[in-house]
């Protein structure tokens, strides 16, 4: 949550969240945004938030993740996106 609570909560988590996403709590980040599920728990590959972080979209008007919070992600969610 730090990482997202630092770089990504201005777009995803205000009252006006990009896309319908909110990165704001562990539940919105579980539901998804417009576009559906972005963390597949277990499954780095298949999740979007994974992908874009990595591919470096996101976020898309500040810099880009360190690698170092890229990899805290992707483990995050190799690890079955646990509520902790």
């Amino acid at each position: 949550m730090p990482i997202l609570e630092q770089r990504c909560i201005k777009c995803h988590g205000g009252e006006k969240t990009e896309a319908g996403l909110s990165l704001k709590s562990y539940a919105t980040i579980m539901q998804g945004g417009k576009d559906g599920q972005v963390v597949a728990p277990g499954d780095p590959a298949s999740s979007l938030l994974v992908k874009l972080v990595v591919e470096g979209k996101m976020p898309k008007r500040a810099p880009h993740l360190k690698q170092a919070e890229v990899d805290i992600i992707t483990a995050w969610v190799q690890a079955g996106a646990p509520n902790n």
